[in-house]
């Protein structure tokens, strides 16, 4: 035992844990924070933006003109189904390290404990939380949703050809 313990990465390793360190606090509190993610189902927001974006491309409304928009729709929700759970743990991760910024573990598992009971509910609903917050997500996040989103277009367009191309 004595032995193990003249390696460096032990001992630091005990250090850690016996005094705290920024690495296993920093991880506990990403742990926290995904669980008020999944808790809240806040997360889950990613299937809504991605929804947006594609309704809004071209490429989507091509596929309205041509096969009417229930057939459009159809294509897009079913590869969205398929695709998105791909993206989602990175979409969690990006939104668990932007409210680890802003909240501690405590208001974090509070909110998710005692949901619009919590005592840092005024601070969650707060518009320049909700601004900071949002704005932080939306950049750290932005080029992973036009990912996906493009992943979901692409083969929902891909599907629309061929139906289109049988159907003719």
């Amino acid at each position: 035992m004595f032995k193990m313990l003249r390696q460096p990465w032990v001992l630091l390793l005990m250090l850690c844990v016996a005094f705290g360190s920024p690495l296993v606090h920093a991880q506990s509190d990403q742990t926290v924070a995904m669980q008020f993610l999944q808790k809240t189902k806040i997360n889950l927001n990613l299937y809504m933006l991605s929804h947006n974006v594609i309704i809004n491309t071209t490429t989507f409304q091509i596929m309205v003109k041509n096969g009417g928009l229930q057939k459009a729709q159809n294509l897009v929700l079913q590869n969205m189904r398929q695709v998105l759970p791909k993206f989602q743990p990175q979409w969690d991760a990006n939104m668990a390290e932007i409210y680890v910024k802003h909240f501690s573990s405590v208001e974090l598992q509070s909110l998710a404990d005692e949901g619009l009971k919590s005592p840092w509910v005024q601070k969650m609903q707060s518009p320049v939380v909700q601004d900071v917050v949002g704005n932080e997500i939306r950049e750290k996040s932005s080029a992973l949703l036009q990912e996906a989103a493009a992943e979901v277009l692409s083969r929902a367009f891909e599907q629309h050809t061929l139906l289109k191309k049988n159907a003719d």
